[in-house]
This record gives structure tokens, sequence and C-alpha cells, in this order.
């Protein structure tokens, strides 16, 4: 069995075909904190191998989207006086958000507003559960009116 942080899966499928890391997640078994957050995937050698030779020769992922919730949430944040520092995570989970979509961003509110939570808390600054949901929210709505009407369909 090998372990991998989900960090680390979420960075290495940016560069890899569509699919790929779905085809990742139903392969492997998810392993979860405390708090019920996905923290790494546990999976055989033979299991690993299998989703390799599958995408082996598929060509690479287009570049990342330059918008979406992620980029949405930056500007808010930035409105309200709070911005990406050199040595915080929010410049990768806008980029995240930002990949995996608006329909991935609204099933994985409370994640993203933990992420928010855990910021807040590093700086020091008061944080409100209830005002966080409603500002993702906010800009996944604002992501999705921004969506060519082809990508919106089925969103």
């Amino acid at each position: 069995m090998k372990f991998y942080a989900i960090d680390m899966v979420d960075q290495a499928c940016k560069l890899r075909p569509d699919g790929y890391r779905e085809d990742l997640m139903e392969g492997s078994t998810p392993l979860f904190d405390a708090a019920g957050n996905m923290r790494a995937i546990m999976m055989t050698d033979a299991q690993f191998a299998a989703i390799a030779a599958k995408y082996r020769d598929a060509p690479a992922r287009k570049e990342p989207p330059a918008a979406g919730p992620g980029t949405e949430l930056k500007a808010m944040l930035a409105m309200l006086g709070i911005s990406a520092s050199p040595n915080c995570s929010c410049n990768a989970r806008a980029r995240k958000m930002d990949e995996m979509g608006a329909g991935w961003c609204k099933e994985n509110v409370g994640t993203i507003v933990g992420w928010l939570q855990e910021e807040a808390h590093k700086r020091r600054l008061p944080f409100s559960r209830f005002a966080a949901r409603k500002v993702v929210q906010i800009a996944i709505s604002r992501a999705v009116r921004k969506e060519p009407k082809s990508a919106s369909i089925g969103a």
C-alpha cells in the first residue's frame, strides 16, 4: 500500500488528462482527518499501475482556466483588504477552485469555508462561518455567470 497526500494528488492532476483525477479517486481508498476532510488516498501498486497505463499515451491537459470561483473569491476578499501572502496557500487553493469548477465548489463549500477559517486563524482575523459561506456562494455564482454559455450547460 502506498499513501498519497491529497495536496500532492491535486498538484499531479493539474497536468494530467481529463478524467485522471476521477479514476484515481475511484481506484483508491480516501483517508479523512477527524474533521472529515480528505487528507490522503491509499492504493496498491497494482491499482496505481492500472491508472498509469490507461493514461500513459493520453495528451496532457490544457492550460488551467484563467478565471473561475477561486479567482472571484480572491477578488472579493481583496475588496475587503485581504490578499494572498507569500507563505499562505491562498493562490494554490484559488487555482484548485478554478480548475475543479463551479460544480465541485458547490459540492465542497464546507471545505472552502474551512480553508478560509484556517487562514483567518493564522492571520488572527475575526471569522464568521455564515458570512464566509455566503461570500463563497456569491463567488461561485459570479463565476457561473461569467462562463461561456456552452460551458455552463448542465452546471
